[in-house]
C-alpha cells in the first residue's frame, strides 16, 4: 500500500532476492471508501464474535491491505458514526464492543461532524491508489531506491 510498508517488509526479512508479483484486483475498487469501510467492518465484526473484541492495527491492515494510518482512520470513522465502540485504544491493539446502530454503513454524504474524517480518509485512499498505480508502471529499481 505505500512505500513505508515495503521499506518495512524488506527490512525485516533482509532477502537476498527478490521476486515481484503484483495483483491487481478490478479497477481501483480496492481503494474505495465504501468498500474499504465494508471490509474493516466486517474483519471487525469478526473479532468481536471471535476474538471479543480484542483487535490489531497491524493484522488488520495487512488483511485490508492498506496502511495503518488509513485502517486508524477508517475505525475513528466507524466509531464516529456509532457503528462500534473503541473501549480501549493502546497503540495498536484495540478493545472494540458493538454499537447498538444498524449494521449497513451509510453511503449518504457525511453530516458536518464526520466531514474532516471522511476528507482524510478519501485522501489516504487516494495516496494508496497512487501508489500502486506508480507500482504497477514503476522500474523495480526506483521503486526498492
Amino acid at each position: 500500500p505505500g512505500p513505508r510498508e515495503l521499506q518495512a517488509a524488506l527490512a525485516r526479512v533482509s532477502p537476498q532476492r527478490l521476486i515481484v508479483c503484483g495483483v491487481q484486483e478490478q479497477g481501483q475498487e480496492q481503494d474505495s471508501p465504501q468498500l474499504f469501510l465494508r471490509r474493516l467492518a466486517g474483519l471487525l465484526k469478526y473479532d468481536l464474535v471471535r476474538r471479543q473484541g480484542q483487535t490489531q492495527l497491524p493484522a488488520l491492515a495487512a488483511a485490508l491491505g492498506q496502511r495503518l494510518a488509513t485502517v486508524r482512520k477508517g475505525i475513528e470513522w466507524l466509531a464516529a458514526r456509532g457503528w462500534i465502540v473503541v473501549e480501549t485504544w493502546e497503540g495498536d491493539n484495540l478493545h472494540i464492543t458493538a454499537s447498538n446502530e444498524p449494521a449497513a454503513i451509510s453511503r449518504q454524504p457525511s453530516a458536518n461532524g464526520y466531514q474532516q474524517l471522511e476528507s482524510d480518509l478519501h485522501t489516504l485512499l487516494a495516496e494508496t491508489a497512487a501508489y500502486r498505480a506508480y507500482f504497477r508502471r514503476a522500474e523495480m529499481q526506483r521503486i526498492l531506491a
